[in-house]
């Protein structure tokens, strides 16, 4: 009985090590991720203008629109940094949904 638990004690390591190591690479991509979305790209990177000349291309019209909170609030945009024209259009444009 005790050559049982001897061979079961290395498998146990291991999956105590794999475990810690799952966890750990975890937290590293989770960190990733949480970085790259809280990162926005610049305006000049996405050649940002504040007058759309596209019809249906503005960016109240793009699904990464975010509207101000209120009539004074700028309206902003999930990818791109800083306040946003409602009315301005980037490379960066994808229509919303229809539905």
């Amino acid at each position: 009985m005790d050559q049982d638990k001897g061979a079961s004690a290395p498998r146990r390591d291991a999956l105590k090590l794999g475990l810690s190591a799952g966890v750990g690479v975890g937290v590293v991509v989770m960190a990733g991720i949480a970085y790259s979305q809280s990162t926005k790209l610049s305006k000049d990177s996405v050649k940002y203008t504040d007058a759309g000349n596209i019809e249906g291309k503005d960016c109240d019209d793009c699904s990464q629109y975010v509207p101000g909170k209120s009539g004074n609030d700028p309206a902003t945009c999930k990818i791109v940094e800083g306040p946003i024209n409602p009315h301005g259009h980037c490379i960066a444009f994808s229509p919303k949904p229809k539905g």
